[in-house]
């Protein structure tokens, strides 16, 4: 016989499931710290050190557009503001990776609390903790530092918390929507296609629409006018339209038509391989869950409802919990897995959502709560809408771009909690509130345990590693044979003098900030190809001409055929004496010709 509920007992159950959630986002927190220390010390990525060295190039007085040919290069402003007082207090770069890893950590977090405090207000104080420790623990490129992908994540978010805001009369968070448009197109450009998705956003939900949707495009308008206007310090408009075809010029992003298409359905193909892989199980067990509880639980009312009339729902929850153990157990069963696998997960949640949103009662529900619906709306279609974007200008598919869908996967979140509100099984409610738990654990442990490494092998915080302490790595634990190889790059680097122009053709282009003097190259970029584009750089920017060219053997490993077949390579045999290079394990040294600069030997 069911016991009968007094005021009592539902106040106490009340209490106790509080105090659950309260357990669950205390011991979340503190995992989500011990992973945030991990981040900032262990490991390091050659995409971070292009992040890097491309701000210090203009540190070093080189011009955007002109004289720095990154595709990038735009996300260098925000970095390079952090740069300027720590290189005037410290004399250089030493260690400048850790610095804006903190720095970067530090910019996060206040975001985070941000995206809590707007979360709170629509939710309630305990959803708001999970939406704010999942968008903390989200990276999109699970790197923590000021690149051109946290600038992304960063300003699409303050863009649509901004216009949330718009709908209260606030005129100036039209306003300020507009200017983190323009910060977010200036991390990544292809995001231009942002501007009409968000007036029509503004003109469905806003009382008053055109004169927000005018202070939008003022903001937009106020910055573009400003960093044009910086531009044409150093250049006039016709040197800014003929550099842009030189940006595109790098190798790494350059593709036929028919590579194109035949790279765009390989990866896409390879992606529902991915996720049938892990659908397949998942709708097994929702299948046989909706067959047995009803037979082995029939007591269970709520749960019994919850698989009969609410299945759709109920199998976005066991994909949620499942696709999540998969990621955390993953090393208990020798899979040596890193944080970019299995991010399929995040496109079939991101498509979950929108299924959610359409196909299942919660539609109605979210209906009736009209502000659930309108930050659905604003999730999903800006979210959809960037990663139309990213994919467009990316080198990598949709399931390495995938870990750029957080804000579509908070849309999730919020109607997990309009369906456990409005349906009114607390049980149900509940359940959701620990899936999504569950999923933050699954973020927290690909963040904190996984370390993301160049060539993006699987790797580990249980690895050897050794501290770094020298250069612009200092502080840094790396592993014991890339400490080594730092050694030598970091001594050989140093032997110029400040007078001294040194190209550094590798892919690890932090330790271009080792030298004394500055450093010339077309791009910094971590994935160089030593094309036509090098060649045509030092033929327009003679001015540039290195007196001192130094090869990474882990990026061109044959020399031989480097200085007779590479475009690149055969220019440097050209103007070089390559006869009476210096060698060794792996560094590459090529003097020039006409200065005698020494340079030191390992």
């Amino acid at each position: 016989m069911e016991e009968k509920r007094t005021p009592e007992k539902t106040k106490q159950n009340k209490e106790k499931r509080y105090s659950y959630k309260a357990l669950l986002i205390v011991i979340l927190t503190v995992l989500s710290f011990i992973a945030a220390i991990n981040k900032i010390f262990i490991g390091f990525d050659v995409d971070e050190g292009y992040a890097v060295s491309m701000p210090y190039r203009l540190l070093q007085g080189d011009r955007l557009l002109l004289d720095m040919w990154e595709i990038h290069q735009t996300s260098s402003f925000l970095p390079y503001l952090f740069l300027v007082p720590f290189v005037k207090i410290t004399g250089g770069s030493t260690g400048i990776i850790l610095y804006l890893r903190i720095v970067s950590t530090i910019i996060h977090l206040c975001f985070s609390f941000w995206v809590y405090k707007e979360s709170s207000g629509r939710l309630d104080k305990e959803w708001g903790c999970l939406c704010g420790l999942l968008y903390f623990n989200f990276l999109p490129k699970w790197l923590m530092n000021l690149d051109f992908s946290m600038q992304l994540l960063w300003g699409m978010t303050a863009m649509l918390l901004f216009l949330l805001h718009g709908e209260k009369e606030k005129i100036l968070s039209p306003f300020l929507a507009g200017v983190s448009l323009a910060f977010t197109v200036l991390g990544y450009p292809t995001m231009v296609i942002l501007y009409l998705p968000a007036l029509w956003l503004i003109w469905k939900y806003n009382k008053r629409p055109l004169k927000k949707m005018g202070m939008f495009t003022l903001g937009c308008a106020v910055c573009a006018i400003a960093f044009f206007s910086y531009l044409l310090r150093s250049m006039n408009g016709e040197e800014i339209i003929s550099s842009i075809p030189h940006i595109f010029s790098d190798g790494s992003h350059q593709f036929d038509m028919m590579s194109k298409w035949a790279l765009f359905f390989e990866r896409w193909l390879e992606a529902v391989v991915q996720a049938a892989i892990l659908l397949i199980p998942c709708w097994v067990i929702a299948f046989l869950c909706r067959i047995l509880i009803p037979i082995c639980l029939p007591g269970k009312k709520w749960l019994v409802s919850f698989v009969k009339e609410h299945f759709y729902c109920f199998q976005v929850l066991v994909f949620l919990v499942v696709s999540s153990m998969i990621v955390i157990f993953a090393n208990l069963a020798g899979i040596p897995w890193g944080p970019f696998r299995l991010q399929v997960r995040y496109l079939i949640l991101f498509l979950l959502a929108f299924l959610l949103g359409k196909k299942n009662p919660v539609y109605w529900i979210a209906e009736k709560r009209s502000k659930i619906r309108k930050i659905r709306d604003y999730l999903l279609i800006v979210t959809f809408i960037a990663f139309a974007g990213i994919l467009l200008a990316s080198n990598v598919g949709p399931v390495s771009s995938s870990s750029y869908l957080v804000l579509g996967i908070l849309a999730l979140v919020f109607l997990f909690y309009s369906y456990g509100r409005e349906v009114g099984i607390k049980q149900v409610e509940w359940a959701m509130y620990a899936a999504v738990g569950i999923f933050v654990l699954s973020l927290i442990f690909c963040k904190g345990y996984y370390v993301r490494v160049s060539e993006y092998p699987p790797a580990n915080i249980l690895e050897q590693r050794k501290l770094v302490s020298f250069g612009p790595l200092k502080g840094i634990f790396i592993y014991p044979e890339d400490l080594e190889r730092a050694e030598d790059f970091h001594k050989v680097v140093q032997a110029g003098n400040q007078k001294e122009k040194m190209l550094l053709l590798s892919t690890e282009g932090i330790y271009n900030l080792s030298g004394k003097g500055t450093y010339v190259t077309p791009t910094t970029i971590s994935t160089p190809a030593f094309n036509e584009q090098w060649v045509e750089y030092f033929t327009i920017h003679k001015e540039h001409m290195p007196d001192r060219i130094i090869i990474g053997k882990n990026t061109v490993d044959d020399l031989d055929k480097f200085f007779t077949l590479n475009p690149f390579g055969i220019w440097i045999g050209e103007n070089y004496d390559i006869t009476n290079r210096k060698e060794d394990e792996y560094l590459c040294v090529i003097q020039s010709r006409q200065d005698g600069i020494e340079t030191s030997e390992k």
